[in-house]
């Protein structure tokens, strides 16, 4: 079975990335320095959240729905293999990553502007549990996190999620090809 639109990578190749990022995040941080682990409420994203619960058992562990990934509307599932559901999401991330951040995955899907807002309430939410809080959530949410992050301060501007200004669009073509550090 092939990947599919709005799920995240599963099987043994997602059950290795699991212990692999719980063993990558213990060599990187003192486990008993964090006060927080929040995660998504999806399986994958538990799954991971769970085993890095496993290293520092004392922390606070809560999910949170708002870390959830894009929700592609009538598209939620289907085979990224398939040419209706390619072409679609096809459409919808050029419109995205020409600055068109308020375009919506057909059939009551999320736009980018959906994403952001849910996804920094969640963030912000986390926030409040320490100093230190661990947070586990899906590649588009992190992706658009970073970008509202980086071009607005974490909060999408109105004007932005109605006008997609031109110079926006600009600065978002700019990000995305940025090189990840």
């Amino acid at each position: 079975m092939g990947r599919r639109c709005g799920t995240p990578r599963g099987g043994d190749v997602g059950l290795r990335q699991v212990a692999a990022a719980a063993a990558a995040l213990a060599q990187r941080v003192a486990v008993g320095q964090i006060d927080a682990i929040v995660s998504s409420d999806l399986s994958r994203a538990r799954q991971t959240a769970d085993a890095i619960a496993a290293l520092c058992p004392a922390v606070h562990r809560r999910e949170d729905a708002g870390l959830r990934e894009i929700d592609c509307g009538s598209l939620q599932g289907a085979s990224l293999g398939d040419a209706e559901t390619t072409a679609v999401t096809s459409t919808v991330n050029k419109a995205w990553h020409s600055g068109d951040l308020g375009r919506a995955f057909p059939g009551g899907g999320e736009s980018v502007a959906d994403v952001i807002a849910r996804a920094s309430r969640a963030l912000r939410s986390a926030a409040e549990l320490g100093s230190l809080v661990v947070v586990v959530a899906h590649g588009g949410v992190i992706k658009w996190s970073v970008l509202a992050v980086e071009l607005f301060g974490g909060t999408l501007p109105a004007k932005v999620e109605v006008t997609a200004a031109d110079m926006v669009r600009e600065d978002v073509q700019q990000l995305l090809r940025r090189p990840v550090r």
